[in-house]
């Protein structure tokens, strides 16, 4: 609320409005309006600069506890969120939102959440944040709720789920960016938790993948200059008795848990991209220290190259 100029906060629960109102008025905020209603019912006909969710996207057959339980089947409720919501975005404009979508045998996890917002007129970028074995998570989100845990509750869950071809359950966050134009999609795995700094680092993912959608063809991206990300730590991994290095793992610093374990050899190109050289130049330059012909290494390294970009790794001067 307080870097906006006016806040619509909604819910189909007048008890949460009631908390809400409670909260904005012992904190002397003033610019914060509560609407009952469902989805985007109580702001039909108006856009927003930005829209922030956190749905009830907890799958299940329950229902039984409205502020977490998807009220559609599987992940309907979220997919119709994420659907419906670039209507209301004006150009330019955010929407991000916690959610958990099925994994079903068979079916490619990132097709289904990425046809949610396909043709939307938004660019998105969706962080996954992890997925779990369909009885783990049914035991999991058992465990969440306090009191005994009533005999046949989980059976009738997994029932449900496997009912539906349902094999696992992925977690993730989903940010969508109004724009004209033709709209990318992008998928990024995290390991760990997501820090307090996430919002600069996840405007740098949109910039980053903007750049790379400008040098959509190799000949483009040959003669950028690429520099490594200040905010990456590197460590190198030994192994054995002799304390030599074997692989560097790499890790993002700015809030965004992104880890990868590196080759030395891959670490020696990254190396190269010094913020001086072209990309080209970097991959003659690698070629040149490991002793190999730059034309057997130039595909594999600018194909690394938009790798470390979209991960955060490497940054375009």
């Amino acid at each position: 609320a307080r870097h906006s100029e006016h806040v619509i906060a909604t819910d189909i629960s007048e008890s949460a409005l009631r908390y809400t109102a409670f909260n904005v008025a012992l904190n002397g905020i003033e610019n914060v309006e509560c609407r009952a209603g469902d989805l985007f019912e109580p702001v039909a006909g108006e856009s927003f600069d930005l829209i922030l969710s956190n749905p009830p996207f907890v799958i299940g057959p329950g229902g039984e506890y409205t502020y977490r339980d998807s009220p559609l089947e599987l992940d309907g409720f979220c997919a119709a969120l994420a659907s419906a919501g670039p209507a209301h975005l004006n150009e330019g404009g955010h929407l991000q939102m916690l959610c958990e979508w099925a994994g079903i045998d068979g079916e490619d996890w990132q097709e289904r959440v990425m046809r949610w917002s396909h043709d939307s007129g938004c660019d998105t970028w969706i962080l996954h944040t992890g997925s779990l074995p369909a009885a783990e998570y049914v035991r999991r989100r058992r465990s969440d709720i306090s009191g005994p845990d009533e005999a046949g509750v989980a059976k009738n869950w997994l029932d449900y789920l496997g009912d539906r071809n349902v094999d696992s359950i992925v977690a993730g966050v989903i940010t969508l960016r109004k724009r004209g134009g033709d709209n990318w999609q992008q998928v990024l795995s995290i390991s760990g938790e997501i820090g307090e700094s996430a919002s600069f680092a996840l405007r740098r993912c949109f910039d980053a993948q903007d750049f790379l959608e400008l040098c959509s063809d190799d000949a483009s991206l040959l003669e950028a200059v690429l520099q490594i990300s200040p905010k990456i730590a590197t460590e190198p991994r030994t192994e054995g008795q002799s304390g030599q290095p074997t692989s560097v793992l790499v890790r993002r610093g700015d809030g965004l848990p992104v880890i990868a374990e590196l080759d030395l050899a891959v670490m020696v190109f990254l190396q190269q991209l010094d913020g001086q050289r072209s990309l080209s130049e970097a991959i003659a330059r690698f070629a040149q220290l490991t002793e190999t012909e730059t034309k057997n290494v130039q595909s594999e390294l600018v194909a690394a190259a938009r790798l470390f970009v979209t991960q955060g790794f490497v940054e375009p001067v």
